[in-house]
């Protein structure tokens, strides 16, 4: 038995696996293979891994064989980019940051708290009531840190266009 060469442990994927299955069924059409061996020789082409798994399916049958391009040569690396020069150069809008991940986790927690503040006091007859300092102070300091609305900016810019198109449209 001989070894692969280098050109059949090359990986294959869908579009190879899928050009394996029609070379497959134009046999089946033309009858050189029985039901039988297409519904196994196809359920082998959808796990091959490598072109000589796929090439294997084919070694007693004439042509049509799967479509199997010769592998591109890797791409050259791209040279790596300072990431925080990219980002100053993002518009505000798309610009991730300030704490945003942080506030989304923070707010989480308050939602949960409250959550579970709720039933702690409904089951436990009352005793718990002090576990509601728990998420009005988580609550507190959320609204210190991030307010209530980070978008009143954005709101008040489109109130003022609304107004501008309005008075456009009316000629005030």
């Amino acid at each position: 038995m001989t070894a692969p060469t280098d050109r059949e442990n090359v990986r294959v994927g869908t579009t190879e696996r899928e050009s394996a299955i029609a070379a497959l069924g134009e046999h089946l059409s033309a009858g050189r293979v029985t039901l039988d061996e297409y519904g196994t020789r196809s359920a082998e082409a959808t796990t091959a891994a490598t072109r000589g798994e796929l090439m294997a399916l084919f070694s007693d049958l004439p042509a049509p064989h799967p479509q199997l391009d010769d592998p591109a040569p890797a791409a050259p690396l791209a040279p790596s980019v300072d990431l925080a020069k990219r980002a100053e150069n993002l518009p505000v809008t798309t610009r991730r940051g300030n704490g945003d991940l942080a506030k989304r986790v923070f707010l989480g927690v308050m939602g949960v708290s409250w959550l579970i503040w709720i039933p702690a006091v409904a089951l436990s007859h009352g005793w718990a009531w002090w576990l509601i300092f728990v998420p009005i102070g988580i609550s507190s300091f959320a609204k210190k840190v991030w307010g209530w609305d980070d978008d009143d900016d954005d709101r008040d810019r489109d109130q003022r266009r609304r107004r501008e198109l309005r008075s456009r449209r009316h000629g005030w």
